[in-house]
């Protein structure tokens, strides 16, 4: 009616009423209420209602049902039911309600209530009832048997150190005290009779 270049039903490249290029229903390079560009029901690259790209009803960068990289009510990055690195059901390095890192049912490296380091019911490297390398229930036992077995350790290296050196110094005393003997004898019952006679004859 306006005559303003082709105003169609499905708006590509036309113009409504209050002169804006582009709207239609199924919003392909199209315009809202507000002037805001490209806005549809698809919501490919859209707009909200302030003209922001890609917002929700909270004004958080692409939210959605099942939009991976979303933003939540909260405004922490990657949340959503499915979302990779987003707060789901098994917390794949994901974000819980205090914002620890990595927290879920059977997440590994994950973190627990007490912000343990990898805290979970199977989780290996973990702190829990079967973990790998854990400290549990049982965790008092293994730190009590790991002492133990140090300074047993300890006493045991110390002990044949010990016998070892008085072993050496025996043995040593025992060689030195047979040699010193067997040349006091050769002296005293080889060479002094063998000097007294060689002197008696001259």
């Amino acid at each position: 009616r306006n005559g303003s270049r082709a105003l169609s039903w499905n708006g590509f490249r036309a113009l409504n009423r209050n002169g804006s290029p582009v709207q239609g229903w199924n919003g392909s390079r199209a315009l809202a209420h507000n002037g805001s560009h490209a806005v549809g029901w698809n919501g490919s690259c859209p707009l909200g209602r302030n003209g922001s790209r890609a917002l929700g009803r909270n004004g958080s960068r692409a939210l959605g049902r099942n939009d991976s990289r979303a933003l939540g009510q909260n405004g922490s990055c990657a949340l959503g039911r499915n979302s990779s690195r987003a707060l789901s059901q098994n917390g794949f390095r994901a974000l819980d309600r205090n914002g620890s890192h990595a927290l879920g049912w059977k997440d590994s490296r994950a973190l627990g209530q007490n912000g343990n380091l990898v805290l979970g019911r199977n989780g290996s490297r973990a702190l829990g009832r079967n973990g790998s390398r854990a400290l549990g229930w049982n965790g008092l036992v293994v730190r009590v048997g790991m002492a133990l077995w140090f300074w047993v350790g300890m006493a045991l290296v110390c002990l044949v150190r010990m016998v070892l050196m008085l072993w050496v110094r025996i043995a040593l005393v025992h060689w030195v005290r047979m040699v010193l003997v067997h040349r006091v004898r050769m002296v005293l019952m080889v060479w002094v009779p063998e000097w007294l006679s060689c002197s008696g004859s001259e």
